[in-house]
Protein backbone atom coordinates (compact mmCIF):
# COMPACT_ATOMS: atom_id res chain seq x y z
CA UNK A 1 0.00 0.00 0.00
CA UNK A 2 1.38 3.36 -1.02
CA UNK A 3 1.66 6.02 1.67
CA UNK A 4 2.12 9.75 1.07
CA UNK A 5 3.16 12.86 2.96
CA UNK A 6 1.11 15.95 2.11
CA UNK A 7 2.67 19.41 2.44
CA UNK A 8 0.35 22.33 1.74
CA UNK A 9 0.90 26.07 1.99
CA UNK A 10 -2.17 27.01 -0.07
CA UNK A 11 -4.17 25.49 -2.93
CA UNK A 12 -1.53 26.54 -5.46
CA UNK A 13 1.44 25.37 -3.39
CA UNK A 14 1.06 21.77 -2.24
CA UNK A 15 2.60 18.38 -2.94
CA UNK A 16 2.03 14.72 -2.19
CA UNK A 17 5.31 12.85 -1.74
CA UNK A 18 5.31 9.07 -2.09
CA UNK A 19 7.02 7.74 1.07
CA UNK A 20 8.43 4.81 -0.93
CA UNK A 21 10.51 7.22 -3.01
CA UNK A 22 12.03 9.24 -0.14
CA UNK A 23 15.73 8.46 0.11
CA UNK A 24 17.02 11.23 2.38
CA UNK A 25 15.84 14.21 4.45
CA UNK A 26 18.49 16.87 5.05
CA UNK A 27 19.17 20.48 5.95
CA UNK A 28 18.71 22.77 2.97
CA UNK A 29 21.08 25.42 1.64
CA UNK A 30 19.69 27.99 4.10
CA UNK A 31 18.77 27.69 7.77
CA UNK A 32 15.08 28.02 6.99
CA UNK A 33 15.02 25.08 4.51
CA UNK A 34 14.68 21.31 4.64
CA UNK A 35 15.26 19.19 1.54
CA UNK A 36 13.52 15.88 0.90
CA UNK A 37 15.46 13.87 -1.69
CA UNK A 38 13.84 11.02 -3.58
CA UNK A 39 15.27 8.06 -5.44
CA UNK A 40 13.81 9.37 -8.72
CA UNK A 41 16.60 10.27 -11.13
CA UNK A 42 16.57 13.84 -12.33
CA UNK A 43 18.38 15.50 -15.20
CA UNK A 44 21.83 13.97 -15.72
CA UNK A 45 23.44 16.51 -18.06
CA UNK A 46 25.85 17.66 -15.36
CA UNK A 47 27.10 14.13 -14.75
CA UNK A 48 26.15 14.38 -11.07
CA UNK A 49 23.83 11.91 -9.41
CA UNK A 50 20.91 14.33 -9.45
CA UNK A 51 17.57 13.26 -8.05
CA UNK A 52 14.15 14.83 -7.77
CA UNK A 53 13.87 16.74 -4.50
CA UNK A 54 11.45 18.95 -2.65
CA UNK A 55 12.63 22.11 -0.90
CA UNK A 56 10.50 23.10 2.08
CA UNK A 57 11.07 26.73 3.07
CA UNK A 58 9.80 28.03 6.38
CA UNK A 59 9.00 31.60 7.39
CA UNK A 60 12.01 33.84 7.96
CA UNK A 61 13.45 33.38 11.40
CA UNK A 62 13.88 29.62 11.44
CA UNK A 63 17.42 28.68 12.37
CA UNK A 64 19.87 25.83 11.87
CA UNK A 65 19.41 24.00 15.19
CA UNK A 66 15.68 23.75 14.55
CA UNK A 67 16.35 21.89 11.28
CA UNK A 68 17.29 18.75 13.19
CA UNK A 69 13.94 18.79 14.95
CA UNK A 70 12.13 19.34 11.64
CA UNK A 71 14.05 16.53 9.93
CA UNK A 72 13.22 14.16 12.79
CA UNK A 73 9.55 15.14 12.55
CA UNK A 74 9.47 14.26 8.84
CA UNK A 75 11.29 10.95 9.38
CA UNK A 76 8.92 10.04 12.21
CA UNK A 77 5.94 10.95 10.00
CA UNK A 78 7.22 8.56 7.32
CA UNK A 79 7.59 5.84 9.94
CA UNK A 80 4.14 6.40 11.42
CA UNK A 81 2.48 6.55 8.01
CA UNK A 82 3.31 2.87 7.48
CA UNK A 83 1.53 1.91 10.70
CA UNK A 84 -1.79 3.41 9.60
CA UNK A 85 -4.51 1.41 7.91
CA UNK A 86 -4.93 1.13 4.16
CA UNK A 87 -7.83 3.60 4.40
CA UNK A 88 -5.42 6.34 5.54
CA UNK A 89 -2.85 6.66 2.74
CA UNK A 90 -2.04 10.37 3.29
CA UNK A 91 -0.30 11.89 6.33
CA UNK A 92 -1.01 15.63 6.35
CA UNK A 93 2.15 17.59 7.24
CA UNK A 94 0.66 21.01 6.41
CA UNK A 95 0.70 22.17 10.02
CA UNK A 96 4.40 21.33 10.43
CA UNK A 97 6.49 24.18 11.81
CA UNK A 98 10.23 24.68 12.13
CA UNK A 99 10.90 26.19 15.53
CA UNK A 100 7.41 27.67 15.51
CA UNK A 101 7.75 29.09 11.97
CA UNK A 102 5.14 27.94 9.46
CA UNK A 103 5.83 26.38 6.09
CA UNK A 104 6.12 29.27 3.60
CA UNK A 105 6.74 27.50 0.29
CA UNK A 106 7.41 24.19 -1.42
CA UNK A 107 9.57 23.91 -4.51
CA UNK A 108 10.29 20.92 -6.70
CA UNK A 109 13.98 20.84 -7.48
CA UNK A 110 16.75 18.46 -8.31
CA UNK A 111 19.81 18.02 -6.22
CA UNK A 112 23.01 16.00 -6.32
CA UNK A 113 22.63 13.08 -3.97
CA UNK A 114 25.59 13.04 -1.59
Amino acid sequence: MKKFLKFKVNNANQVLIDCDTIAKVEVGANDDEIDILTNITGHVATGAAEVLSYKLTFATGASGPQNGVGINEIVEAIESSYTTSWTNPVKDMSAMTLGGFALASIAIDQKAFA
